[in-house]
């Protein structure tokens, strides 16, 4: 994760950035085929502006992590790629890839930045050939071992037909899982339900209008700021809004609330005809009801987003959240007049809307708001009982993998049965070994499920008897330790299948969590650290957050030197613009000599080159990715 921070922080340089980042990618692949480690990593040779652009510290991050990383991937059974691309109208496209194993020797879930790719053009048919090319490149062999494929949801990534995780599956694994990022999952549920409504719509179009207010006017933030004080309300702007990026939609409806009052104070004096939306009472009682159901979804994201938790906890996750939409807006038949039913409606923001009506005496809200009541509040409650329950139909449609990670999740001890009795009936876990066999039997070498069932049924005592008060990742390891051959890591043949399932259930718990800090704080950064930053700026950041905790593991000395080469590097006078294009002459790593994918790569490692055939890109260098969740149509569903 720090790498992939230190990346993004560095990519402010834009091209100079991709300069000495592909430097140093080349000193990976130099250092990962090489058959002796000898300290020293031959940096190739490239054409710079500034030899200062591939600074030491960069030698220290691959001497103490590359290495290490790419033999224990290349030993490992099973694992899962994590993707997900950027774009930025100030600083050039790119993909980020995480990889997620369990470590061979101490079978802990393991997750590394696998690579930073430079990305001109929008096809998943240049996007797969440029992870092949990777992987090759790095002497990893995926067939049969890339079992889960996790993106956003651009149709470049997860589309049925030509995306890059359907040709990953058809060229390595037919049971690879691709699996939608959950936190994309729900605003995307969302904005499909609020676009089959209208007052939805009109709802969507007031925040926009609302943020671009004081997007670009110094003397309309400063008109505000004035009308804030006079409320005694904390000066703050409406938030942007982003119908697919995840909690955007909630923070925004929820800031328009909070500065509701002030706002359309200081609109009576700029905008007379949008103040005549606020005064419909049928759009404040829309807009507040929204305003609770994102408060629901915002908190199952965030959930979502804690360190470890594992995906037997999703379908939880998920029906608790439902069954709050539907106490607060579906199930129960409340009557409005009726003061005590009143008070039990919705949530927080519709309590206010309700409460604040019902004790005033002109029908005003806040004395400022003048509403005209252009439709009864029956009629507007049976309308939000309708976007609710919408809402829930178009969040369980996103989900359509639930049976495959709900079923890996028979494993998890905390899922158990009370008692003895109930483990040792023989249909329990039987539906979700079925789901098992039916995706992974041929994968991991089982023929039938009944030798499944064998030793499913050995292995469900087993957990209740010793693992049942253990979690998950827990459980895994200390398993595995007990039925492994320590000194060859032969898996122990009476739990042979159960052992690999055991891979996948641990590598599919890590990886989702790691999934969405990756993906926030990639998107976060490339909205808020824009354009170039100062040397003094990123040096600060790299030494403090990303280079100090992180280089060296434990060893002081390493860790040390590299804080000092990159305080050393920041002190300079700062790389210089490369104006001419970066070329890169580095041969082919020994191991992918007789690779069909790499045959031609030496000749396509010109960076700044231009292609005639945009097909005929091996490594998708010519590949640009349009964030897919907000412009690429999203049909792998």
């Amino acid at each position: 994760m720090a790498n992939l921070f230190m990346m993004c922080v560095i990519l402010a340089y834009e091209n100079v950035a991709f300069a000495f980042y592909e430097a140093w990618i080349q000193a990976e692949l130099c250092m990962g085929s090489a058959s002796e480690h000898t300290g020293e990593i031959p940096i190739p040779q490239a054409h710079y502006d500034d030899r200062r652009l591939v600074p030491k510290f960069l030698k220290y991050v691959a001497n103490c992590l590359i290495l290490d990383q790419l033999s224990l991937l290349r030993r490992v059974n099973y694992f899962t790629m994590l993707i997900d691309e950027c774009t930025s109208r100030s600083i050039v496209s790119c993909a980020a890839i995480y990889i997620c194993f369990q470590h061979p020797d101490t079978f802990e879930s393991s997750v590394i930045f696998f690579g930073l790719f430079k990305l001109h053009g929008g096809s998943g048919k240049l996007l797969y050939r440029s992870v092949v090319s990777w992987l090759a490149l790095l002497g990893i062999e995926p067939t049969r071992r890339l079992m889960f494929f996790i993106s956003d949801g651009a149709s470049a990534m997860r589309s049925v037909r030509t995306g890059l995780g359907k040709r990953l599956r058809d060229s390595f694994c037919e049971a690879m899982v691709m699996i939608h990022c959950v936190c994309h999952r729900l605003p995307l549920g969302s904005a499909e339900c609020f676009a089959m409504f209208p007052e939805c719509i009109a709802i969507d179009k007031i925040l926009t209008k609302s943020y671009g207010f004081f997007k670009k006017s110094h003397a309309q933030r400063d008109n505000f700021r004035e009308m804030t004080d006079e409320f005694d309300i904390k000066y703050k702007l409406p938030k942007r809004f982003h119908k697919v990026r995840w909690l955007s939609r909630g923070q925004s409806v929820e800031r328009l609330i909070e500065l509701l009052v002030p706002f359309v104070a200081y609109l009576r004096s700029v905008d007379e005809n949008f103040v005549k939306t606020f005064e419909n009472f049928s759009t404040l009682f829309i807009l507040f009801a929204v305003a609770d159901l994102l408060v629901v979804l915002n908190v199952l994201s965030s959930r979502m987003q804690s360190t470890k938790w594992p995906f037997s906890n999703l379908s939880v996750f998920l029906d608790e959240a439902f069954d709050s939409i539907n106490e607060m807006f579906v199930t129960p038949a409340l009557d409005l007049s009726d003061p005590e039913q009143r008070a039990k409606y919705g949530g927080k923001y519709i309590k206010l809307l309700l409460g604040t009506i019902a004790k005033s005496e002109n029908g005003s809200y806040y004395d400022d708001i003048r509403l005209n009541f252009d439709k009864s509040e029956d009629e507007c409650q049976h309308r939000v009982m309708e976007i609710a329950i919408m809402l829930i139909m178009c969040i369980k449609d996103r989900f359509p993998d639930i049976e495959i990670l709900e079923a890996l999740c028979v494993f998890d001890p905390a899922r158990l049965p009370d008692s003895l009795e109930t483990i040792e009936k023989d249909n329990y876990g039987k539906e979700a070994m079925h789901v098992i066999f039916e995706h992974y039997g041929d994968v991991i070498g089982v023929e039938t499920l009944a030798e499944l069932m064998e030793q499913w049924i050995k292995l469900r005592k087993i957990v209740f008897c010793t693992y049942r008060n253990v979690d998950i990742f827990t459980f895994v390891r200390r398993f595995h330790h007990a039925f492994t051959h320590q000194a060859t890591g032969a898996p122990d043949p009476k739990y042979t299948y159960m052992l690999l399932l055991l891979e996948l259930c641990n590598i599919i718990v890590m990886a989702n969590a790691h999934t969405e800090r990756g993906f926030a704080h990639l998107n976060d950064i490339w909205t808020h650290q824009r354009g170039r930053l100062a040397v003094r700026t990123i040096n600060d950041v790299m030494v403090t957050k990303f280079l100090g905790p992180t280089l060296g593991g434990e060893n002081e000395a390493l860790r040390a030197l590299c804080i000092s080469a990159a305080r050393h590097w920041g002190t300079q006078r700062g790389p210089q613009i490369c104006r001419e294009p970066v070329v890169m002459h580095q041969p082919l790593p020994e191991f992918a000599e007789d690779s069909e994918i790499c045959e031609d790569l030496e000749d396509e490692m010109l960076v700044g080159s231009s292609s005639s055939d945009e097909d005929e890109d091996p490594l998708g260098l010519e590949t640009v990715i349009v964030d897919g969740d907000e412009y690429a149509s999203d049909d792998s569903e």
